[in-house]
């Protein structure tokens, strides 16, 4: 009975160091984030989503800001505010449609494509240069273990932030997306 006691003890504290590890890998992971942004922030005059924004503008010539809220999975208000702050840096700009006066669409300015040139980094590109690297079976690994995760933190209801990849928001999203919204 005494060594059931002991054993059972020591299992305990290896999953409770465990855990603790996992947790300081999660905050690696929001820390890697957060610094990310403060680089974009200092050197591109831009934070993430100003930069998300940006790059779905510039992936959909005068798409509608409408869409750009269900796109980036912000509220109208949300992406309307983060508009302001990037037509007052000349990076962008709205007009109204001349078809339907109440749609706004935006459009990537001459100084926003200048500063897209230089080519700022969603940190998420560099993940998925370095995911697409793994072998498959890595990849499923990675996916179920982090799936997991969030079950356990209960984050699992929350949607996620959209994946943006230039090459994959072309038109045909862009109806998607208009098919789904009304």
């Amino acid at each position: 009975m005494y060594k059931e006691s002991i054993h059972t003890s020591q299992t305990l504290n290896q999953g409770e160091d465990k855990a603790k590890k996992v947790i300081g890998t999660l905050r690696q992971i929001i820390r890697a984030v957060d610094l990310h942004s403060k680089y974009l922030a200092k050197y591109m005059g831009l934070t993430g989503p100003q930069l998300l924004l940006m790059r779905y503008v510039e992936a959909n010539p005068s798409i509608i800001q409408s869409e750009l809220a269900i796109l980036s999975s912000l509220s109208k208000a949300t992406v309307s505010d983060i508009l302001d702050r990037l037509e007052e840096k000349e990076l962008v700009a709205r007009s109204r449609s001349r078809s339907d006066k109440r749609r706004v669409e935006v459009v990537i300015t001459a100084r926003g494509a200048e500063l897209l040139k230089k080519n700022p980094l969603l940190l998420q590109s560099e993940f998925l240069k370095e995911f697409t690297r793994l072998e498959d079976f890595e990849q499923h690994q990675l996916l179920s273990s982090l799936q997991r995760v969030a079950n356990m933190l209960m984050a699992a209801a929350i949607p996620p932030e959209p994946l943006l990849e230039g090459s994959s928001f072309n038109e045909h999203t862009i109806e998607t997306f208009r098919e789904i919204s009304k």
